[in-house]
């Protein structure tokens, strides 16, 4: 897999422009049916964190990038390349280094993909050949948008981000 290379430049433009709240409230509007509300409500509250004022039950002791990783193991294996397009985007937004790690966000992109590779050991290698493709795909549309934005202010809104991918992995 030759990965499109994201740059910190081209991070710090994504970051800049990603809005978790966006996130949420988009998955949120894929779910229609009225009668799932309250556990759409339960996942953003409690594995999301979205802490709505009026929830006061638990909340997962994932961090958001763990989180993102173990929706991406699920998602790969499932074959939905929506889901997983979206989560390797919300991972790659999410990634922080561990206290002390030097390491630039650029390094989660690595993570990523190992995190496929491992899954794919266990899941099988035609599952690793098809989140690979949707992996690459998705650093290839994120580094177009990073490189389509310029300027000294120049982000990437999140909402462009989801645009993209809903063209590029339509929902099934």
């Amino acid at each position: 897999m030759n990965l499109p290379i994201l740059d910190d430049a081209a991070m710090r433009k994504l970051r800049s422009g990603y809005d978790r709240k966006f996130l949420l409230g988009f998955a949120q509007s894929e779910v229609a049916y009225a009668k799932d509300a309250p556990l759409v409500a339960w996942i953003a509250n409690t594995i999301f964190d979205a802490s709505a004022p009026d929830h006061s039950g638990p909340v997962s002791s994932l961090t958001p990038w763990e989180r993102e990783l173990a929706i991406i193991c699920v998602a790969s294996v499932q074959r939905d390349t929506f889901v997983l397009s979206g989560h390797i985007y919300w991972a790659l937004m999410e990634w922080e280094p561990p206290v002390g790690d030097p390491a630039p966000a650029t390094r989660s992109i690595e993570k990523i993909a190992d995190l496929l590779l491992t899954t794919a050991t266990y899941a099988g290698v035609s599952n690793l050949r098809l989140s690979s493709r949707v992996f690459e795909d998705v650093l290839g549309a994120l580094k177009d948008l990073a490189d389509a934005a310029v300027g000294p202010a120049a982000i990437v809104p999140t909402r462009d981000v989801l645009g993209r991918l809903k063209s590029l992995f339509p929902a099934r």
